[in-house]
């Protein structure tokens, strides 16, 4: 990829937590998706999957693991409504 943003799936990488802060703009997020999907052979659902768990987590941290929390996920017919999904069946 032209800017500098690369995905490694080796012994190496070991925290989800580096390659999301190697990641600056939403350009960047889209080009580590394709280059996921399109050059490592990792299926889109997968990528899909693992983005949703991370807000899952995330929610949870922010709201204290408080299980009344109420949460709110809005999902449009864009290219993140399935997220959007995947975070809600989570």
């Amino acid at each position: 990829m032209s800017n500098g943003v690369t995905l490694s799936f080796d012994e190496e990488w070991k925290s989800a937590e580096e390659l999301i802060a190697s990641a600056k703009t939403m350009q960047q997020m889209k080009e580590l998706d394709k280059d996921a999907i399109e050059n490592k052979g990792i299926p889109s659902v997968w990528v899909m999957e693992n983005a949703a768990r991370a807000v899952v987590e995330e929610v949870i941290a922010l709201t204290d693991n408080d299980a009344k929390a109420k949460i709110c996920i809005v999902c449009g017919a864009g290219n993140n409504g399935g997220d959007g999904v995947a975070c809600a069946y989570m």
